[in-house]
């Protein structure tokens, strides 16, 4: 172990001279839309989830069986386990659990990885399998629960130290790969958590956060809550996924759509099943998975207590709800989607019947899709009035004249919300909003947008992406004719704050 710690120190050296060793590359697939798919699943063949439109899935890369004794390379198998992938695109799990290298003896023969004794040989392994395989694995993974004695034989100095090592190596043989951190598990108790955190906050040298879950859908919400909250606090800034959602009872189709979609809700990217499906459940996640591939943002929506929905936004869609009662509530569909046509689907994709606005509710999940989106006041701001955020009016210079464009930003600098409504304020008689842009903001879900420029009012209701936790947010970008002569005050209030920022143009 000391001699690993001490090559850390030459490892850039090593490298930067390190001759590349002949390995034949894996042969790459097809080009593939499926990159973006947010579902996957782990410990079911590949065949299958190319069945259910799971695009991703896990692939073991073991030391000990590349390479079995020091300097002969076995990837027969492993080349096999990639080559029946197919499209579905690969996390690589790195273990190093190599007899032969690993310094923790206790640990030798039982598959459970330690730190190596050799960086030099622990270098050879990891250019050895990512130069064989870059062009088809472009996340990482280095190790796996490695916050326990019982899964890793090394202390958090030690996996520090391999993940430095692993990580600066595979960014320098394919810089567009991705660096997955050991999984934690949500189920574990707060020193699992802790352990988890010294290490997330200890390093960079990672570019996603990996979490296993279980539990029924209130249990992982409150769960991925709490883990947000951890990172919030630690200043924590990475995409989440989880590579396993398991469940130890069998689980029917209702519970598999409900659990996926907390999941996705609660700030999760992607999430990866590890579990049996039954016929049923395999044709409820086949339509889930076709519904929401695309989406672009999700969030929880806490509408009432006796029921539970998460929404999911399209880029140039319609908004998409998934939403149940436990104890068989009835739903007001105007409460949420409104103006066009609504539909509902079960979770079989069968049409379902809808009196009224009203859509009669059980534990099995429906899909309602309607043509806007609209939400309660009080489901916008008990969120709201709990955050401390400032108001930002930036315009791009203060002189402009008559019958020129002036263009306007409107931000939040503080903790971003996961909904603002504004109000921009502005002299009709001097200025007239020409066009309201959205491209560049951080608030991709446009709920309400109401111009008035007779009266000189620009209504704003806006939702953030999902995992937007910076301190600063671009919401909207007015653009503005200059009518005539004069001094132009431009305001922008925060309705449900009652907070107000104020800016002043000269027209000449």
């Amino acid at each position: 172990m000391k001699l690993f710690r001490a090559s850390l120190a030459a490892l850039v050296i090593f490298l930067v001279s390190l001759v590349y060793l002949a390995a034949k590359p894996a042969k790459p697939i097809a080009k593939t839309e499926t990159a973006d798919s947010p579902f996957g699943l782990v410990g079911n063949n590949f065949e299958q989830a190319r069945e259910l439109n799971a695009f991703w899935g896990k692939i073991l890369i073991p030391w000990q069986l590349v390479e079995p004794k020091k300097g002969e390379w076995q990837f027969d198998k492993l080349d096999r386990a990639v080559e029946s992938a197919g499209p579905v695109n690969l996390v690589g799990l790195i273990q190093a659990n190599a007899s032969w290298a690993i310094s923790c003896r206790r640990f030798v023969g039982l598959g459970s990885p330690c730190p190596p004794d050799s960086a030099n040989d622990y270098v050879r392994f990891i250019q050895k399998v990512v130069e064989r395989y870059q062009n088809r694995i472009k996340v990482w993974q280095i190790e796996d629960e490695i916050y326990t004695s019982a899964r890793y034989g090394g202390s958090i100095d030690d996996y520090l130290g391999v993940l430095q090592t692993a990580s600066g190596l595979i960014k320098q043989l394919d810089p567009t790969a991705k660096i997955l951190l050991a999984s934690t598990n949500l189920s574990q108790d707060k020193q699992y958590l802790a352990a988890f955190a010294q290490v997330a906050a200890a390093t960079n040298s990672y570019d996603l956060i990996d979490v296993h879950l279980s539990g029924d859908d209130q249990e992982i919400t409150t769960r991925l809550n709490r883990f947000n909250e951890l990172l919030d606090d630690r200043k924590i800034k990475k995409p989440i996924w989880a590579t396993e959602l398991s469940s130890l009872d069998p689980v029917n189709a209702e519970e598999l759509v409900k659990r996926h979609a907390v999941a996705l809700g609660a700030s999760v990217e992607k999430v990866f099943w590890y579990g049996s499906l039954d016929g049923l459940s395999r044709k409820a996640y086949t339509i889930m998975a076709s519904l929401l591939t695309n989406y672009s943002s999700s969030r929880l929506i806490n509408l009432d207590h006796n029921y539970q929905s998460v929404l999911f936004e399209f880029g140039s869609g319609k908004p998409l709800l998934i939403v149940w009662s436990d104890t068989g509530a009835n739903f007001n569909t105007r409460e949420v989607l409104a103006g066009g046509k609504l539909t509902a689907t079960d979770l079989f994709g069968r049409r379902l019947a809808l009196s009224g606005s009203a859509a009669n509710l059980s534990k099995a999940p429906i899909y309602l899709v309607g043509e806007r989106l609209v939400l309660p006041e009080s489901t916008l701001t008990a969120t709201s009035q709990t955050k401390q955020v400032a108001l930002q009016l930036q315009v791009d210079r203060p002189t402009v004249r008559a019958g020129e464009l002036l263009e306007v930003k409107l931000g939040l600098e503080g903790a971003v919300p996961p909904f603002v409504r504004l109000q921009f304020n502005f002299p009709p008689d001097l200025v007239r909003v020409r066009r309201v842009e959205h491209a560049d903001s951080q608030f991709g879900l446009v709920v309400e947008e109401r111009l008035d420029n007779a009266a000189g009012k620009l209504t704003l209701l806006k939702g953030s992406l999902i995992n937007q936790r910076g301190t600063k947010a671009t919401v909207a970008q007015v653009v503005l004719e200059a009518l005539q002569s004069g001094r132009a005050q431009l305001g922008l209030t925060e309705t449900s704050l009652a907070t107000s920022v104020a800016a002043e143009i000269t027209i000449e």
